[in-house]
């Protein structure tokens, strides 16, 4: 969950360990209303977890809660409790604590 443009996925055949690229969005600055800018991302992950997009980027820096009807941005979303209140959400409403990224780089 949470995996925005997975790419070049590999397995580490010694351990286990599922390896991945995130291409992120093409936001090219910061924005105080809206979140942070574009970060690529390489990923591990041991067991199944919560990777972070829409709500996140890189190490967990939050996305503010945008209303796309009203042109308005909330507050900023929080790793440890994000909730998936989309009317489009047909999976959990309370997401997992999200997992910040192996690697990232704007």
């Amino acid at each position: 969950m949470g995996a925005r443009s997975p790419f070049r996925m590999a397995v580490e055949p010694f351990t286990g360990y599922l390896y991945w690229g995130d291409i992120g969005p093409d936001a090219s600055i910061d924005s105080a209303t809206r979140g942070p800018k574009g970060y690529d991302e390489i990923n591990q992950t041991r067991t199944a977890g919560n990777y972070g997009w829409p709500y996140f980027a890189a190490n967990n820096i939050a996305y503010n809660d945008y209303n796309f009807t009203t042109g308005s941005s909330g507050p900023a979303f929080n790793p440890n409790a994000t909730r998936n209140d989309s009317p489009n959400n047909t999976g959990l409403l309370n997401l997992p604590p999200a997992q910040g990224a192996f690697i990232w780089y704007p």
